[in-house]
């Protein structure tokens, strides 16, 4: 294949891989050292959890199903046992493969499913927040959930939901302690609240660095690597392994290492990446063509902050510096910077996910997007046609595809393939010599 720069493997790989395995290890063995172990959103949860003590294990819900999905015959086996429980084949996929470890009582990883001590959610989307009430019902374990609400998070609407979560997170907290025996502890909260927070700017510096051209690192790398930041943020690991990973970014940027040696042009594929069919990043690859991100390993992962043109690594609470006074006014940081994500407000309209993007687009210099309407997510699909209006007013040319990004049975990959290598033959993109 042509090439027009240099690259090189991430030395950081290796270091993502064992730590992805202890985590696994570690939940899989809570029960057997006398450890918590519970489950919920990947975004915030666990710190309010981790206030119990160092004796609790927390799995993210979404890793779990994200880590079964590149597994055709594992994941078709999942579907099929949750369609034969009564459940809706149209229903969100992260849903149905998380149910279908489960109900066949086994993870991807090997091993059985573990049960939960108790279950605490955050109420982000309404799918995962039924998801984990199904999970309590059929293992028969406590189960609290906590409302965080999206939408606007301005001047004194913000004041107000800040109240509002923080009222609940009191009331959760002793739930937990009721529920377990144990005392919450500030401090262990305040730690595992600083790690995740400092976890997920650290992987939003990585990513702004990512704007070089060539990009030092491309949507299939950041897989493996932000995995770290949903599975395990609130641990100091992960805290070290972030900080590594924006060294080696800002090295290979420096030097002009590129995670595509053949760029010649950069584009978005918007959402989760078709599990299944993770080898069109390689297809790309042979057109010259880098993949940027999406808000998949963007947004959910990365603690971002709008400007007027684009997206930019969030600040950290000046409290991580200078101390909290007491319990009210942590909990009162802590549901503030999760209200002021760009996150809560990306799935409330149209118009706030086409600007979003748009911003995406013009942080990350792309030349065009895919837009996947995702059969596997209903609320994901919202607004994916407008978007495409919003980045044509900007000069920026799109094609969408309509399929199931996490079911195997309902993904044409010839005929997507079709379509985006039309696109690319519409942009004069032929495939590279090899």
């Amino acid at each position: 294949m042509q090439t027009k720069y240099q690259t090189k493997p991430f030395e950081c790989w290796q270091k993502a891989k064992e730590l992805r395995l202890k985590q696994w290890r570690d939940i899989a063995s809570a029960r057997e050292h006398n450890k918590l172990l519970t489950t919920g959103f990947c975004v915030g949860v666990a710190p309010v959890v981790m206030g119990l003590g160092d004796d609790v294990e927390f799995m993210a819900c979404e890793p779990l199903a994200a880590s079964t999905l590149p597994d055709v015959a594992y994941t078709t086996q999942c579907f099929e046992a949750v369609e034969a429980r009564g459940f809706a084949r149209d229903l969100c996929g992260y849903a149905r493969a998380y149910w279908g470890n489960v109900f066949t009582n086994r993870l991807p990883m090997g091993g059985e499913f573990p049960r939960f001590d108790f279950i605490f959610e955050r109420h982000w989307c309404d799918t995962l927040v039924k998801q984990l009430q199904v999970v309590s019902e059929y293992q028969g374990v406590p189960y609290h959930c906590i409302d965080f609400p999206i939408g606007p998070a301005e001047g004194e609407r913000l004041e107000l939901k800040v109240k509002y979560v923080t009222a609940q997170l009191h009331r959760g907290i002793e739930w937990m302690e009721k529920t377990t025996g144990h005392t919450w502890d500030d401090e262990k909260f305040i730690q595992a609240f600083k790690n995740e927070v400092l976890s997920r700017t650290l992987w939003a510096e990585a990513l702004y660095v990512n704007k070089a051209i060539p990009a030092p690192m491309d949507q299939k790398s950041m897989y493996p690597f932000f995995a770290i930041t949903m599975m395990m943020p609130w641990k100091q690991e992960s805290v070290d392994f972030h900080r590594a990973l924006l060294d080696e970014v800002r090295d290979r940027a420096a030097h002009g290492i590129a995670a595509v040696p053949s760029e010649r042009y950069r584009l978005i594929h918007e959402q989760i990446p078709p599990w299944h069919f993770l080898r069109l990043f390689r297809i790309l690859e042979n057109y010259g063509v880098v993949a940027m991100g999406s808000h998949h390993t963007i947004l959910i992962p990365g603690d971002f902050r709008e400007t007027e043109e684009e997206l930019v690594p969030a600040v950290v609470p000046p409290q991580f510096n200078t101390g909290f006074k007491n319990r009210e006014e942590a909990l009162q940081v802590y549901a503030r910077w999760y209200l002021e994500s760009p996150l809560d407000k990306f799935y409330l309209s149209a118009q706030d996910r086409s600007r979003l993007i748009t911003k995406f687009a013009r942080t990350w210099k792309v030349n065009g997007v895919i837009l996947p309407i995702n059969r596997g997510c209903t609320f994901g699909g919202m607004g994916i046609l407008e978007t495409k209006l919003a980045l044509r007013e900007i000069g920026i040319p799109s094609v969408e595809y309509e399929a199931n990004l996490v079911d195997p049975r309902d993904f044409d990959a010839a005929r997507v393939m079709d379509i985006i290598e039309t696109f690319l033959d519409g942009q004069g993109l032929k495939p590279l010599a090899e």
